[in-house]
Protein backbone atom coordinates (compact mmCIF):
# COMPACT_ATOMS: atom_id res chain seq x y z
CA UNK A 1 0.00 0.00 0.00
CA UNK A 2 1.42 3.35 -1.04
CA UNK A 3 1.02 6.25 1.38
CA UNK A 4 0.46 9.85 0.39
CA UNK A 5 3.02 12.41 1.52
CA UNK A 6 1.94 14.99 4.05
CA UNK A 7 0.61 17.99 2.16
CA UNK A 8 0.11 20.50 4.95
CA UNK A 9 2.02 21.85 7.92
CA UNK A 10 0.74 24.19 10.63
CA UNK A 11 2.05 27.08 8.53
CA UNK A 12 0.04 26.33 5.37
CA UNK A 13 -3.15 24.56 6.46
CA UNK A 14 -5.91 26.73 4.95
CA UNK A 15 -8.13 27.60 7.93
CA UNK A 16 -5.87 26.78 10.87
CA UNK A 17 -3.09 29.03 9.53
CA UNK A 18 -5.29 32.13 9.78
CA UNK A 19 -6.57 31.25 13.23
CA UNK A 20 -3.06 30.62 14.61
CA UNK A 21 -1.72 33.82 12.99
CA UNK A 22 -4.51 35.83 14.64
CA UNK A 23 -3.83 34.26 18.05
CA UNK A 24 -0.09 34.88 17.66
CA UNK A 25 -0.74 38.51 16.63
CA UNK A 26 -2.91 39.18 19.69
CA UNK A 27 -0.44 37.52 22.07
CA UNK A 28 2.49 39.48 20.60
CA UNK A 29 0.58 42.74 21.11
CA UNK A 30 -0.39 41.82 24.67
CA UNK A 31 3.20 40.87 25.52
CA UNK A 32 4.64 44.01 23.92
CA UNK A 33 6.65 42.20 21.24
CA UNK A 34 7.01 43.49 17.69
CA UNK A 35 8.46 42.11 14.50
CA UNK A 36 11.36 43.85 12.82
CA UNK A 37 12.78 43.03 9.41
CA UNK A 38 11.68 40.84 6.55
CA UNK A 39 12.27 37.31 5.38
CA UNK A 40 15.21 36.61 3.04
CA UNK A 41 14.46 36.71 -0.66
CA UNK A 42 15.31 33.05 -1.28
CA UNK A 43 12.96 30.31 -2.48
CA UNK A 44 13.93 28.07 0.45
CA UNK A 45 15.84 28.56 3.68
CA UNK A 46 16.11 27.14 7.20
CA UNK A 47 15.22 29.12 10.30
CA UNK A 48 16.82 27.78 13.47
CA UNK A 49 15.43 28.36 16.96
CA UNK A 50 17.85 27.42 19.74
CA UNK A 51 16.67 27.14 23.33
CA UNK A 52 19.06 28.64 25.82
CA UNK A 53 17.39 29.97 28.94
CA UNK A 54 14.02 28.33 29.46
CA UNK A 55 11.20 26.46 27.79
CA UNK A 56 9.49 29.81 27.13
CA UNK A 57 11.82 30.22 24.15
CA UNK A 58 9.69 27.70 22.25
CA UNK A 59 6.54 29.72 22.94
CA UNK A 60 8.12 32.99 21.77
CA UNK A 61 9.73 31.29 18.78
CA UNK A 62 6.39 29.98 17.55
CA UNK A 63 4.77 33.40 18.04
CA UNK A 64 7.48 35.00 15.93
CA UNK A 65 7.31 32.27 13.29
CA UNK A 66 3.64 33.05 12.72
CA UNK A 67 4.52 36.73 12.35
CA UNK A 68 6.38 35.93 9.13
CA UNK A 69 4.64 32.90 7.64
Amino acid sequence: MKTKPIQYTMFNTPIIKHILRAIAFVLRKLLGWKTVGTLPDFPQYVAILAFHTSNWDVFYGILMAFAFF
